[in-house]
């Protein structure tokens, strides 16, 4: 059954190795892998004492992260690396506190972001809280949430900014907003409101493509109809566009989201065990005519969320919840990749893999030869800077050798010039005499006459 709250994981890492994360009623979180010479391994008990509250994802390294709430109440955290795990508890219950808290995780750098919601008095509030293996971290609450299948969903673009969606009362109605986590500083930025619409908006299912725009659809309802509406917004700005309905209808879209396959944007929706969709190129509002995807009539649709490390595949690909089904192999909706033991790698898709490959050859030799261009373009300039600076070294050296010849006059010139002073000064002392003398004769000569 397509149930978002009790999702699969399903992670493939860049062995070619495909994880599966899931819960058993009967266990707790078990785990299988899949290989496409062999087909599935046997399931094994990956945690024992867990709820059905937990997440998975798979870092950039191959780990796996899985956050996931105790018997008890507690929120623990588990990383994989493919051969061992280790768990440590992030937060503890004072008492026995089992009960939904809507657990999300993020990995980061040296530890994961944990998203989750605890009862306070009459309340809910969303909180937050970064944890490694080593340090369980501080939970910083974010805000009040509104109680419900679905208080939150988040979305997280490749430079670490989370965006968390969440319903707030305006009165009258519950309408949609979000607050957005800055990754430099750790803080949480003010409520930015999405809808003012006069009904109610719910389950805003967002995305992040690999613009940093980000894109949510969600359900808004008025007078017994549902619409199922997308929005977005693009990076560096707070302003989003103006809401596109891409279907009406007297049912819920409840089970519904948005993926992004390369440079499309597809809604999907789910009608007992249909898959209806409408699609989008991604910096378009043109949205085609709803249609009907075709899965194995005879299997159960699952919800599960995707993520893979192997290199033709990672960017192509973004969801938090995909239609999946489950056989010999696994058969992702939209995605058109059956996996099972006998099957082989479609000529159409090896072809385009090919393609896709020499496209990415080609434009990295036409880096590479823009690249040596202007490191040759550089060695010239440098060429020349040496050439003027050697220039001027020639020059320095030839004045300082005129400088080391007229050294040894110094002393003389000095020499010279002190006895010139010497000389000024005895000239200036006979002067003064001379000019003294006769004075002093002309008076001692009138004194005599009078006293005759």
């Amino acid at each position: 059954m397509y149930s978002p709250e009790f999702k699969h994981y399903i992670f493939k890492k860049t062995s070619g190795i495909t994880w599966h994360i899931f819960f058993n009623e009967k266990h707790g979180i078990c785990y299988r892998t899949y290989d496409e010479g062999t087909g599935w391994s046997t399931a094994e008990l990956l945690v024992k004492d867990s709820l059905q509250d937990y997440y998975a994802e798979l870092d950039g390294k191959n780990q796996i992260h899985i956050v996931y709430q105790d018997l008890n109440g507690n929120i623990n955290y588990l990383l994989h690396n493919g051969n061992t795990y280790t768990a440590t508890s992030v937060l503890r219950s004072k008492m026995p506190s089992p009960y939904r808290k809507s657990i999300s995780c993020i990995p980061g750098e040296n530890g994961v972001n944990i998203l989750f919601t605890v009862k306070h008095k009459d309340s809910l509030l969303l909180a937050h809280q970064f944890a490694s293996l080593s340090n369980p971290g501080t939970p910083k609450t974010i805000d009040y949430v509104i109680d419900g299948e679905m208080p939150y969903s988040f979305t997280c673009s490749k430079n670490g900014e989370i965006n968390v969606f969440y319903q707030v009362y305006d009165g009258k109605f519950l309408q949609l907003g979000t607050k957005k986590l800055n990754p430099s500083t750790g803080q949480w930025g003010e409520f930015t409101p999405i809808t003012r619409y006069n009904g109610n908006c719910e389950y805003p299912k967002p995305l992040t493509d690999n613009s940093g725009t980000v894109h949510v659809c969600y359900q808004r309802q008025q007078d017994g109809q549902y619409e199922f509406v997308h929005q977005k917004k693009e990076p560096d700005k707070n302003i989003w566009s103006h809401e596109t309905v891409i279907q009406t209808s007297g049912h819920s879209f409840r089970r519904a989201a948005p993926v992004i396959l390369e440079n499309n944007i597809i809604a999907f929706w789910i009608r007992g065990n249909a898959i209806h969709f409408s699609y989008s190129p991604i910096d378009s509002d043109s949205w085609s005519r709803p249609q009907k995807y075709s899965m194995d009539g005879n299997r159960e649709i699952e919800c599960a969320k995707y993520t893979t490390n192997m290199i033709y595949e990672q960017n192509k690909i973004i969801s938090t919840e995909i239609p999946v089904v489950f056989s010999r192999g696994y058969k992702i909706a939209f995605w058109e990749e059956i996996k099972t033991p006998d099957d082989t790698t479609p000529s159409s898709q090896l072809k385009s893999l090919i393609v896709d490959s020499l496209n990415a050859l080609k434009n990295s030799v036409d880096d590479l030869k823009k690249s040596i261009a202007l490191l040759d373009e550089r060695i010239l300039n440098l060429e020349s800077e040496k050439d003027y600076i050697k220039r001027e070294l020639v020059k320095l050296a030839l004045s300082l050798k005129d400088m080391e010849s007229v050294k040894p006059n110094y002393a003389l010139i000095h020499e010279q010039i002190e006895g010139l002073k010497k000389k000024n000064r005895e000239l200036s002392d006979k002067i003064k005499k001379v000019l003294d003398e006769p004075e002093k004769s002309d008076t001692v000569s009138i004194v005599s006459e009078d006293d005759r």
